[in-house]
């Protein structure tokens, strides 16, 4: 990740994901969220940028959605607000299409908040 907003994966196979996969992306978003706490927002924004993509490949895309919400907050926190916006936008879509009203609510807000910094 560059701090330009995340990376998309575009989806091709018909794999199905593994449970390594989901195990994976679970220990790199305890890797970021321990770099938060640490105050490493700049880590902690490319680990849940990681965190993001293998929960996709994971097909777990509300878990991905929050990776990314995460990527979109610490990036905010260094003052990336494009890059922030474009992850939020990222986390608030994929809210949307699953159904989860409260996280997409959570990106808007955090969308909101990058928006006027911009």
């Amino acid at each position: 990740m560059t701090g330009d907003g995340p990376n998309v994966s575009k989806g091709g196979g018909s794999v199905m994901p593994t449970r390594d996969e989901a195990v994976h992306a679970a220990a790199v978003n305890r890797l970021a969220e321990d770099l938060h706490r640490a105050g490493d927002h700049a880590e902690a924004a490319i680990q849940y940028s990681l965190a993001y993509d293998l929960w996709l490949q994971a097909g777990q895309p509300r878990d991905a959605a929050v990776a990314m919400l995460n990527t979109g907050t610490e990036l905010c926190e260094l003052s990336k607000y494009l890059g922030a916006a474009n992850c939020l936008e990222v986390a608030a879509s994929i809210s949307s299409a699953i159904g989860d009203h409260a996280l997409r609510s959570r990106c808007l807000d955090g969308l909101g908040l990058c928006r006027s910094r911009l």
